[in-house]
């Protein structure tokens, strides 16, 4: 990820790596409480619709929305880690915003770059938006995990020994390409 490219080569980033289990379960559990939120909420999705964005507006109004949060809190009461998958390592970037959203960029980039090479080295990873939505809403977490003020969280992935193997990529839609010649 250091070699990464960036905007201006900024190399804007920072991160905080996690292998401790209990921060990673303490962060598990503070990430897996919007489930229970959602649940709660579930039944006064009508009175929201109106405010959400278009995606936001389809998945609410969803049926298989009530399945999903369910089969989720169901396998959260089981013990079973649904945010991070009981990963050994957690990984967090975090950067200052410049210039149009730009640090968004770099950091896609640079967790891409690592994603990458934790495959070369045959680990998995996951990028977990969840976790990334939290932590982006908590001043208490950001200040926990050592996030100073003014830095946005950008992304957080797991990195571990994959459950499954592969033996091809999953299937991808084709590419939508605009030819000017």
């Amino acid at each position: 990820m250091r070699y990464a490219p960036s905007a201006s080569n900024r190399q804007n980033w920072r991160y905080t790596v996690i292998t401790d289990k209990k921060e990673i379960n303490k962060l598990s559990k503070e990430t897996s409480n919007f489930f229970r939120v959602a649940r709660k909420l579930l039944p006064l999705r009508f009175l929201v619709v109106p405010f959400l964005g278009a995606s936001e507006r389809r998945r609410v109004l969803d049926p298989s929305t009530k399945i999903q949060l369910d089969s989720s809190l169901e396998s959260m009461n089981e013990g079973e880690d649904i945010i991070f998958f009981d990963a050994p390592c957690v990984i967090i970037l975090y950067a200052r915003k410049y210039t149009k959203n730009l640090a968004a960029n770099d950091a896609g980039v640079a967790l891409t770059h690592g994603m990458l090479a934790a495959q070369a080295l045959g680990l998995g990873t996951c990028w977990i938006g969840f976790a990334q939505r939290k932590l982006n809403g908590s001043r208490k977490l950001k200040k926990h995990y050592n996030i100073p003020k003014g830095f946005d969280v950008l992304g957080v992935i797991t990195v571990g020994q994959p459950a499954m193997e592969y033996r091809r990529a999953p299937p991808r839609r084709k590419l939508k390409v605009h030819w000017i010649e």
